[in-house]
This record gives structure tokens, C-alpha cells and sequence, in this order.
């Protein structure tokens, strides 16, 4: 996982043929694994599971001024991904992934300074808890009690009180009083 991608592939064909399929604007990362999802539903029927959410920055050492990627708040550029993973009750057996939501921002508008990284997002970024908890539950139909685990940027009242009112089981690390 660490080897460069030509490093990683056993040919040039394989490496040029990986660089083409993750150039290519209509794969989706959500696409890749939306086979892997059934799966993870079948395996966890009748089970209590929890599903732990949480966002992780993705960097890319070449994605500095890239179209599709911001300033993370550690410093270089990449973007935010959202995932859900699906984790047995009993055990703490890992079951797979459930969700996964890349998070969009879009450039300003040109009316701010030139070579400044400024973005607005399209709509609040923080509504993706909720969002991605009422799909893991969707997709989880069959199994007994979803417990949805959330880290503290999950804790805004309003974020918490919807998911309540979806009947939503969560734990949410608080970060503030």
C-alpha cells in the first residue's frame, strides 16, 4: 500500500491502466463500493451492530491546486471523506463499510483575492451525519439494534435532536458543554 502506484503494479500496462480508471470523471468512489454493501447487510441480519462514523482527510502529495480538491485544516491539499463502518455488537468484529460520502466543496466565486483557497459548501457539511446514518439504517433492515457512534463534530443540537426524531440510536462524543 505504500509503493508508488509504478512500483505497485506488476507492468506499465497495469499502472497506465489504473491511471485511466481513476482519471475517469464518471467512477465514483461511492461506485466502487456499492458491491461490497450487500454483503455487509446479508452479514449482519438479526446481529446488533454498531456502526462507527467518522471523516477522514484524504492527501494526495500531487493534488495541490487540483479542481476537485481544498485546503485541509492540517494544511495540504486533498479532501474529506465520509465514512460508515458496520462493527458486530459481540466481539467488535468488523463487518465493512455501509457508507461513504466524499465531501464537495466548490470554489468561490472569483470575487475573492486571486491564488487565495477560498470555498463555500454547497450545503452544510455537518448534515452528513444524519444523512449517512438514516442510509446505514435503511441498509440495515435485517439486523436488530443499529447503534450509531459519531465523533464530536456530530454534537450540534440540531444534528442530534434529528436523529433523535428518526429514532435514531446515537452516541455522540460531545465536545463542548
Amino acid at each position: 500500500p505504500r509503493d508508488a502506484i509504478p512500483h505497485a503494479m506488476a507492468t506499465e500496462a497495469e499502472a497506465e491502466a489504473y491511471y485511466r480508471f481513476i482519471r475517469n470523471p464518471h467512477v465514483e468512489a461511492a461506485d466502487l463500493l456499492q458491491p461490497h454493501f450487500p454483503a455487509v447487510t446479508q452479514e449482519t441480519v438479526g446481529k446488533n451492530v454498531l456502526v462507527v462514523h467518522d471523516t477522514t482527510p484524504i492527501q494526495h502529495s500531487t493534488a495541490a491546486g487540483a479542481a476537485d480538491t481544498y485546503a485541509l485544516s492540517n494544511g495540504p491539499d486533498g479532501y474529506n471523506a465520509h465514512f460508515s463502518l458496520v462493527v458486530e455488537d459481540e466481539g467488535w468484529r468488523p463487518v465493512g463499510l455501509i457508507g461513504c460520502h466524499i465531501v464537495e466543496r466548490i470554489p468561490t466565486p472569483s470575487r475573492v483575492k486571486p491564488n487565495t483557497h477560498a470555498w463555500y459548501r454547497r450545503e452544510h457539511e455537518g448534515r452528513r451525519w444524519h444523512r449517512q446514518a438514516l442510509a446505514a439504517e435503511e441498509a440495515l433492515l435485517g439486523a436488530g439494534l443499529v447503534v450509531h457512534i459519531m465523533d464530536s463534530e456530530a454534537d450540534r443540537y440540531r444534528y442530534v435532536m434529528d436523529m433523535l426524531h428518526d429514532d435514531l440510536h446515537v452516541i455522540v462524543r460531545v465536545q463542548q458543554n
